[in-house]
């Protein structure tokens, strides 16, 4: 019978116990360093941002295309270093820690995004905006629709990055997170979504512009002139109205009216639903006065 191999003596396994507690240690300080780095270098990465979008808005206010553009590059740059210093799996993984996990989680979501929307929306945006002079020629009362459509695709890549950075910015935990980053993300939020509105609204008029102008052959266009004289639900009553030809992005003015050229009907114009008669009596398709009346527009 083989004789039994005696246990590791006690100063053995200490040995090899405190050999492991040492290299997790090791490790673990290895990690803290490299994210501690990374984020002072990330830091100075989006405190570098801020007069860089100072500079980008002033020039832009200015109407100085080719400043803008600079200062776009400058901000980029900044942003995507940021970026990638926030990144990695060290620096995800470091986001579980208590208190500086937070912290660590809005840098990265932070520069990830403006990153993205200076790819997506800033310098595209800036790109296309030198045709935006040349949509309307004053002196031949047109409009440039090849320019128009030439500004949608950006617009609504634009509005989806826009769309994309508010969820990302609005999924974080700022209970957390030191006074000047909260404020900077909360500010950040802020420009983003107003500029979400702004973008999306002109994604949506240059989808639509360019047949409404004409593009695909020509378009009668009724427009009708609200007075707030009698309140409708619409806003007040029509008043006046124009009739327009639109072609090739040319606007022709072909006939106006008045309410006077209407009469009032002995019966409504069409048959309304039942919701709306009850609502407003036969009134609302009798006169033209009151086509803004019912909620639903298109009855």
């Amino acid at each position: 019978m083989a004789a039994e191999k005696p246990s590791p003596r006690p100063s053995h396994r200490r040995r090899t116990a405190w050999i492991v507690i040492s290299a997790v240690l090791a490790v673990l300080v290895a990690w803290g360093a490299w994210v501690g780095v990374r984020a002072i270098q990330a830091k100075d990465e989006l405190e570098g941002m801020v007069p860089a979008a100072a500079a980008l808005q002033g020039a832009v206010d200015a109407g100085d295309l080719p400043g803008a553009m600079a200062e776009a590059d400058a901000l980029a740059g900044h942003a995507a270093r940021a970026s990638e210093l926030s990144g990695d799996v060290l620096w995800r993984a470091a986001e579980v820690v208590p208190v500086v996990g937070p912290n660590l989680a809005a840098v990265r979501v932070a520069s990830a995004q403006i990153d993205a929307l200076s790819a997506r929306a800033i310098q595209p945006l800036l790109a296309v905006s030198s045709s935006f002079s040349a949509m309307n020629d004053p002196q031949s009362g047109s409009f440039d629709v090849a320019a128009i459509e030439t500004a949608h695709r950006p617009l609504s890549e634009a509005a989806r990055a826009l769309s994309a950075a508010s969820d990302e910015l609005s999924g974080l935990s700022l209970a957390s997170v030191v006074g000047p980053l909260e404020d900077g993300v909360a500010e950040l939020q802020t420009q983003v979504d107003r500029a979400l509105v702004v973008t999306t609204q002109l994604a949506d008029v240059t989808s639509v512009l360019p047949s409404m102008l004409g593009s695909e052959g020509p378009r009668s266009i009724l427009l009708a002139f609200q007075n707030n004289a009698e309140l409708r639900t619409g806003g007040g009553i029509t008043a006046a109205f124009a009739e327009v030809r639109a072609e090739g992005g040319a606007l022709t003015l072909v006939d106006q009216a008045s309410t006077g050229d209407f009469p009032g009907l002995d019966e409504p114009i069409m048959t309304l639903p039942e919701s709306t008669t009850t609502l407003y009596g036969a009134a609302a398709g009798e006169w033209v006065q009151n086509i803004t009346m019912p909620a639903d527009f298109e009855v």
